[in-house]
């Protein structure tokens, strides 16, 4: 298996825990207790980590660890957009999320997964789902503000400088605006 430090890693947990069970109609899998990992955590200086992953000691419900995942995600930059890592959506993006470098697609995709990990919750019963919610909406909004009068930007350099939304767009950010449902209907449109 592989340890990185890109963001959006995290996301694909919940994101496709949610998308089956909506699929399946499957609502069992949230009180399935899984192990976390028990492997050391990447070391100091390196991208990644590659080796084989044991199981640790600790389990929890399985919508426990999609809580951790966005909870670990949480951490925004300047623009209030998700801090990359390592790179987000392609690990081509990696040197973008030196520093703090921020993405405008990453804030859609958490926007999107925290909006629905809060209507699990109230279906499930659990407490959280009002912060889910404002995480969503913070983000979301971050992610719209990224607009440039025609095109959602793709990220921003840690200095501020913004990557694509010019004569090089990038389509994930404006398809993600559509899909996360949280782009303003007339910049989406325009985006789109």
């Amino acid at each position: 298996g592989v340890r990185t430090r890109i963001t959006d890693d995290r996301l694909f947990l919940p994101y496709a825990a949610l998308a089956y069970a909506e699929a399946t109609g499957d609502a069992s899998i949230w009180n399935e207790h899984a192990p976390y990992l028990a492997d050391a955590s990447i070391p100091e200086g390196k991208r990644d980590l590659y080796c084989v992953m044991r199981e640790g000691e600790k389990k929890e419900p399985l919508y426990l660890h999609c809580a951790r995942a966005i909870d670990l995600t949480l951490e925004k930059g300047a623009h209030g957009l998700p801090l990359m890592g390592g790179g987000d959506w392609n690990d081509g993006m990696d040197r973008v999320g030196d520093g703090g470098g921020e993405s405008v697609w990453l804030g859609w995709f958490f926007a999107y997964c925290a909006a629905r990990f809060a209507e699990l919750l109230e279906r499930l019963g659990a407490d959280g789902a009002a912060h889910y919610r404002q995480y969503a909406a913070e983000a979301g909004s971050a992610a719209d503000a990224a607009f440039n009068g025609k095109w959602y930007l793709r990220a921003l350099y840690a200095d501020g400088e913004a990557l694509g939304g010019g004569e090089r767009i990038d389509s994930v950010a404006q398809s993600w605006a559509v899909l996360s449902g949280f782009g303003s209907e007339t910049r989406a449109a325009s985006a789109m």
